[in-house]
């Protein structure tokens, strides 16, 4: 097995070893001092810590379908599904072009993914990397759902990133039945901001990450996933025929089966778009 160079942390004294090999992270408690009390308590503090950070176990999720741009051709038309071969294509004045999918916001310009993508799951993660422009009020970074025959988005999730918010209702017009997880932070002008929404209705909650830090929760969600109509699959596009389009620019797009935990989502914001960690595996001692 390849391995990468380990990097040391020193913590009190406490030292850690952060062994990086392809896809496994292991964090190893090499050394504490045993002399006195006070330094086997940081000691022990720093092995917390770093299984706080780094837990055994594998997040209880499934990546079902990834849009990794940086594997697209410039002027590539399609954007290619890495898992599951659902491909999506892009619209208007979008173009995939250095290692990005880039959004201009002029209407009509969007990613479309296929009907039906995120069909009978019952807790659901999106997860990306993207940078904005200048966001218009009532954008959508992401939407999931339906258009009724007045224009209206229902029974949708989204992300608006205008207010830093994720939703999900089953009301038509969606905005009547909208479940909110806010930031109330306007993303505007910045740049490779990773972005975890986390609906999951089965636990009532709804979470949003934002660079591997929880931005906003919602612990009150009574709205299932079976109540999103998923006709429309739109990155950059409103389910609202009335509304602006988004200007932004997307490294990766992820969708998973189930709820992602905390702790992978810091390891996933540490790691960046470009690779996939699974597995962070175990905190070992070692004796010396």
């Amino acid at each position: 097995m390849e391995t990468i160079q380990p990097i040391v942390l020193v913590f009190a004294n406490a030292t850690f070893v952060l062994h990086a090999c392809r896809q496994i992270f292991m964090i190893i408690c090499v050394e504490g001092a045993r002399h006195s009390k006070q330094n086997r308590n940081l000691a022990m503090g720093g092995c917390l810590l770093a299984a706080c950070l780094i837990p055994a176990a594998v997040s209880a999720q499934t990546l079902t379908h990834r849009f990794s741009f940086f594997n697209e051709p410039n002027g590539s038309t399609v954007a290619t599904d890495l898992v599951a071969s659902a491909n999506g294509t892009v619209q208007g004045g979008a173009v995939i072009t250095g290692g990005q999918l880039v959004l201009n916001g002029t209407s009509g310009t969007y990613l479309n993914l296929p009907s039906g993508i995120i069909n009978g799951y019952s807790a659901l993660t999106i997860e990306t990397w993207a940078s904005f422009g200048s966001l218009p009020v009532n954008c959508f970074f992401f939407g999931f759902g339906n258009t009724d025959g007045s224009g209206a988005g229902e029974d949708y999730i989204f992300c608006a990133p205008q207010a830093g918010r994720v939703a999900i209702t089953g009301a038509d017009p969606g905005w009547q039945g909208e479940q909110n997880a806010s930031s109330a932070v306007n993303w505007n002008g910045q740049t490779n901001v990773h972005i975890v929404a986390i609906y999951n209705p089965p636990a009532n909650s709804l979470a949003l990450y934002t660079n591997g830090v929880l931005a906003a929760v919602n612990t009150s969600v009574t709205t299932p996933l079976s109540a999103v109509n998923d006709v429309y699959s739109y990155v950059g596009r409103s389910l609202y025929t009335v509304d602006p389009y988004a200007p932004l620019n997307v490294a990766e797009f992820r969708i998973y089966n189930g709820a992602m935990n905390a702790s992978q989502v810091a390891l996933d914001a540490a790691s960046g778009p470009a690779q996939i960690i699974a597995n962070p595996g175990a905190l070992d001692r070692k004796s010396g």
